[in-house]
């Protein structure tokens, strides 16, 4: 199901190993997760693990303040405040062609990332106007053989 953007704001999340910065202001994204994560076994250590965050709001309703967090299970594994940011995104946003939505997208990783057990990650912004969820990714070990 789609979001109506012209009611609410929408906050989305690609996770994967590796963003790239290429030519023509492009980026790739490098070994992309759907909801799981699987690791051989507990514990483990991944390298480096990126998280993607697209935050979405009609035009008519800018973000006053956007703090993006990453919880472990039930504590806080990252956090990046973006509202010191916000006015300059938002100038060149409404200096440019005419659209409904604004988007603000950060990049947020975390390296090494150590785990003693399966867990989720869960992502999630902070507005002035309240928590948007933002996705989930699950990390689990390989199964046993029966």
């Amino acid at each position: 199901m789609t979001a109506d953007m012209s009611e609410g704001r929408f906050l989305s999340t690609v996770f994967c190993d590796d963003v790239r910065q290429e030519v023509g202001n492009k980026l790739s994204f490098m070994g992309v997760y759907g909801p799981q994560l699987v690791v051989p076994a507990f514990p483990t250590t991944i390298a480096k693990l990126c998280f993607v965050i697209t935050a979405r709001t009609p035009v008519n309703r800018p973000f006053e303040a956007l703090r993006f967090r990453i919880h472990k299970d039930d504590s806080i594994l990252v956090e990046h405040d973006m509202t010191a940011g916000l006015r300059d995104v938002l100038t060149r946003m409404q200096s440019g062609p005419d659209d409904d939505v604004l988007t603000v997208i950060g990049v947020l990783q975390v390296f090494p990332l150590a785990l003693d057990a399966p867990c989720r990650l869960k992502v999630r912004a902070d507005t002035e106007a309240g928590e948007l969820l933002g996705g989930l990714l699950q990390i689990a070990a390989v199964a046993a053989p029966d």
